[in-house]
């Protein structure tokens, strides 16, 4: 859980200063610059969580596309609920964008970290029972 919340602290990093810097210093548009620095957060989020947080050990390269691939459509479904949470804090509730982007990252914490170790970094164990051997996933 430690590894967890420092490597999501860091992808926070990244997706907040990515976010001011495409704004403030770059002048983009506000859904340009969120969608920027989320899709700079899930490159980043991916490497930190398969080799740190998880250590996922995958042996082919079917298994490290899959994983990769349940990884990516899980953060795509995280940046839909961020970029509609930041547009409706700063649009139609006219809250600060910068707040509003530190805000939704608490919620988008949470939710990346369920799905992460419940669905994308799964472990296959076998459980050897008399005659039949069982694929379990371990969550």
């Amino acid at each position: 859980m430690l590894r967890y919340l420092v490597a999501g602290g860091l992808t926070t990093g990244v997706n907040v200063v990515s976010f001011f810097l495409l704004r403030k210093v770059c002048h983009v548009p506000l859904q340009a610059s969120n969608f920027i620095a989320i899709m700079a957060a899930i490159l980043f989020a991916y490497v930190v969580n398969h080799g740190f947080v998880f250590q996922s050990k995958k042996e082919t390269l079917l298994e490290y596309l899959k994983e990769m691939c349940k990884f990516i459509g899980a953060r795509l479904f995280t940046m839909l609920v961020e970029i509609g949470g930041v547009y409706i804090m700063v649009v139609a509730s006219h809250i600060n964008e910068m707040v509003s982007k530190i805000a939704i990252q608490f919620v988008i914490l949470v939710l990346n970290f369920v799905i992460s170790k419940y669905f994308v970094f799964t472990k296959e164990r076998t459980i050897n029972n008399e005659e039949t051997v069982y694929s379990i996933k371990k969550g």
